[in-house]
């Protein structure tokens, strides 16, 4: 299984944060639906980090259970296709909080570590 992003990745924007060395993925995603009033714009945000802070335990994943994860395949491939440190995912969600209550943390993918935030934004 090839870890490529889905078709449900809209439009892409590199976002040079002034530093040099963090470049932002911004993208747009077609899951959800915006006149759906019960669901509102939320952001999925994943960090590319070099080792885990102390304490904390990453959650380690295999590619069936990343599968399991449409936010979490698409922003790991981006990031690695992309060659970016943070990919930020902006799309509609209707559960509270968003994207469930397990999202947010620190995963081990084949060795490399991402740090997950999420957010409303509407």
């Amino acid at each position: 299984m090839t870890l490529t992003p889905t078709d449900a990745i809209a439009d892409t924007e590199l976002d040079d944060e002034g530093d040099g060395d963090t470049d932002t993925l911004i993208t747009t995603s077609t899951r959800g639906d915006p006149n759906d009033e019960y669901q509102r714009l939320c952001e999925f945000e994943l960090e590319v980090v070099d080792e885990p802070d102390g304490g904390t335990e990453p959650r380690r994943l295999i590619t069936e259970q990343l599968l399991r994860h449409s936010q979490l395949w698409d922003a790991v491939a981006l990031a690695a296709e992309r060659d970016v440190s943070t990919v930020r995912i902006e799309e509609y969600n209707g559960t509270h909080p968003a994207f469930g209550h397990d999202s947010d943390g620190l995963y081990e993918f084949r060795g490399q570590y991402y740090r997950v935030r999420t957010a409303e934004l509407e």
